[in-house]
């Protein structure tokens, strides 16, 4: 069963029943428990329901502003972004300095990343810094500015993020993408997030973007920089022919898993 099939059925039983414990959506289901509290964290962080030790709440639609409501391509999206996640933790190397940039993908990055010794990582990503706050060998740092929240994740923006980059140099860069185009570039959603992104350029050893496949051949708001930026693209499978041919003539590294 795929990940959208389970999160469907764990929101319809859920409607049903109201509360469910983590042992019954295993037995259920038919997959392990591991399994679905990966799930319930991602159902938690899209406001589809509430999580409780050993299992889930239903939670009214509309609450909060919210909606239980989750469209096919995010939970398509999730699976992505988990092999994407996966394969980019695995460049990072013992006592990197990395950064990680906003997203549920690098989200993702830093679940992979607790295997590592002695990390220095910064963040705007607080979905992420939290995640990693029981490695105690790695030093955290989350960046000043104001918080805010997209897509289920909650990072921190702010034009005060330009000048604080200045003097911080970095191993990697991990950025996430709302858009790839071999004429725009690399695009995203506003502005504040581009001017922040095109001083991080100038600050890291490694650029590597981590982009889903839906996201080439489209061009968001906010461009900040041609693909050549790029010194790696990590995604969920093979990119578009005439995109291969770029990476390729520009010497960019593409990986994706196979299989």
């Amino acid at each position: 069963m795929f990940a959208n099939e389970r999160h469907s059925k764990i929101l319809t039983i859920l409607g049903e029943k109201k509360k469910i414990t983590v042992a019954e959506l295993s037995h259920l289901l038919g997959v392990s428990e591991v399994t679905i509290r990966k799930d319930l964290e991602y159902l938690e962080q899209q406001e589809s329901l509430t999580r409780t030790f050993g299992g889930a709440l239903y939670k009214e639609q509309g609450k909060q502003g919210s909606s239980c409501f989750i469209p096919p391509e995010s939970l398509n999206d999730y699976d992505r972004k988990q092999s994407i996640g996966s394969l980019a933790a695995s460049l990072v190397n013992d006592e990197d300095f990395i950064f990680l940039g906003p997203g549920y993908t690098c989200l993702e990055v830093a679940k992979n990343l607790k295997t590592k010794n002695r990390l220095a990582i910064t963040t705007m990503n607080v979905s992420a810094a939290i995640e990693l706050t029981d490695t105690p060998e790695f030093n955290v740092m989350m960046v000043p500015g104001d918080f805010t929240r997209r897509n289920g994740t909650y990072y921190v923006t702010g034009s005060v993020l330009i000048d604080y980059f200045s003097n911080i140099y970095f191993d990697k860069i991990f950025l996430t993408m709302d858009g790839v185009s071999l004429s725009r570039g690399f695009s995203v959603l506003d502005d504040i997030t581009a001017r922040i992104f095109r001083k991080l350029l100038e600050q890291a050893t490694e650029i590597i973007v981590c982009a889903t496949s839906s996201k080439f051949g489209k061009s968001a708001m906010a461009p900040f920089g041609p693909l050549t930026i790029a010194h790696t693209i990590v995604t969920d499978g093979p990119v578009p022919v005439d995109y291969q041919k770029y990476f390729d003539d520009h010497g960019i590294r593409v990986l994706y898993q196979i299989g």
